[in-house]
């Protein structure tokens, strides 16, 4: 049996010819192009090659990959897989509650959605992984969101008090020294600034109105981390309660069911505090249209949907949950019905397909792929990638080492791959 590293399990898997013509046809399309037999932790192997095809490809190939699969527990598993693969995706979360279960304003989740956007907004992220939640939950518009993030360069010009100004509005807190996410100290010539998503603290050392060096570095131990040559300020939320967005949000309310009467005081608190228990709730009815994510992917974008049959019935699922919940959390406080709080799984999917057009419904033209679980009767119409369902031994040790026995007499080559270091020294002989 053989122990070899994942890049190296990767550099075979690499020939296996359905992932040879899945690449073939995602370039060349027609789209949606569909899976299956792709089971389990195998999607990661598939993002990881549509990753690295399309960071070589000189083709049609381009643009961020986003992966959608249907909970959240499955997509920070994905994460894991694809770091394990030697890809760093970024993770767009939920909000990590129950529906219609407020969020602390101060909760870290809030920064790494606007960390998320931030970076694609910038293009500095070539893959996102999203649950379905997270997919079908309404956004700012990108057009919104974008001209937020402040960029400080290297031998550029810096006014330390607008700068200072703009953390605060940002919702930063100003402290002698940061040691947190969320907070920036402004001594003299020296920004330190630690924002929600990042690993490490930023350093902007400055002279007058000149920036001289930018750093990363441990906000634990003060000690520099690597050179940068910028930093793009993002806010700590990807709303700014402004008093346009509270202005539209006051116009929206009364229009609600069950929402007569009782705005008022939330108003008065966004318009004195900023933030509001809850405010997340809101976010959708602060525009005229909310966005979704594929407005953050750009013109060229590849789409992969994990387990589509579960990301459909999701759909239903989830409206029927919020229903649920939408009458006992309205009896407690104004909040707004599912319908506002959810896109159509399905109508994302079918933008995303649909070709871009001048007039009519909107369309991206995205490259999409679809895995299916199920065996059913357009079985026959998917690239089946010859991947078996996950099976378990119930800690039948003995089976398992004459099941492996078996595969290996028959030709297969045999990794194993194990949480634990221990693990790997399995006799099969």
């Amino acid at each position: 049996m053989n122990t070899l590293r994942p890049q190296e399990v990767l550099a075979r898997l690499r020939s296996h010819a359905p992932l040879v013509e899945l690449m073939k046809r995602l370039e060349a399309g027609p789209y949606p192009v569909d899976l299956g037999e792709a089971e389990g932790p195998f999607a990661a192997v598939i993002a990881e090659r549509v990753s690295s095809w399309s960071s070589k490809s000189s083709g049609s190939l381009r643009g961020p990959i986003l992966i959608v699969v249907p909970t959240d527990q499955e997509a920070e598993a994905l994460e894991c897989d694809l770091s394990v693969l030697g890809v760093r995706p970024i993770l767009l979360p939920w909000w990590r509650t129950a529906a219609y279960r407020p969020v602390s304003p101060r909760a870290h989740v809030f920064g790494e959605r606007a960390a998320c956007l931030s970076r694609l907004c910038l293009g500095e992220c070539g893959m996102i992984v999203a649950s379905q939640r997270a997919f079908v939950t309404p956004l700012p518009p990108r057009a919104a969101f974008a001209p937020l993030a402040l960029l400080l360069e290297k031998g550029g010009s810096i006014d330390p008090t607008k700068v200072g100004e703009v953390l605060s509005s940002y919702g930063y807190l100003r402290v002698p020294r940061v040691s947190l996410p969320g907070e920036f100290a402004l001594r003299g010539e020296v920004l330190d600034l630690f924002m929600p998503g990042d690993e490490d603290a930023r350093r902007v050392v400055f002279e007058y109105d000149t920036i001289e060096k930018i750093s990363s570095f441990d906000p634990s131990l003060q000690s520099s981390s690597g050179k940068l040559e910028k930093i793009a300020v993002r806010p700590m939320k990807e709303l700014l309660w402004t008093q346009e967005r509270i202005a539209t949000l006051a116009a929206r309310l009364p229009g609600l069911p069950g929402m007569a009467g009782r705005e008022a005081a939330l108003l008065e608190e966004l318009s004195e505090k900023g933030e509001v228990k809850g405010e997340e709730l809101f976010y959708p009815l602060a525009f005229d249209a909310p966005g979704s994510i594929l407005d953050y992917l750009g013109g060229e974008a590849t789409l992969i949907l994990i387990d589509h049959e579960r990301l459909e019935a999701q759909e239903e699922a989830a409206r029927k949950e919020y229903q649920g919940l939408y009458h006992r959390a309205i009896q407690e406080g104004p909040v707004p019905p599912p319908d506002r709080l959810l896109h159509s799984f399905s109508a994302l999917a079918a933008e995303a397909l649909a070709p871009r057009r001048t007039s009519g419904p909107r369309g991206r033209g995205f490259r999409v792929t679809r895995s299916f679980a199920l065996k059913d009767s357009a079985s026959q119409g998917r690239l089946a990638m010859g991947v078996e369902q996950p099976r378990s031994f119930f800690g039948n040790i003995q089976y398992f080492k004459d099941e492996l026995v078996t595969l290996i007499k028959n030709g297969l080559i045999m990794f194993n791959v194990n949480v634990y270091f221990e693990q790997t020294f399995l006799d099969i002989r």
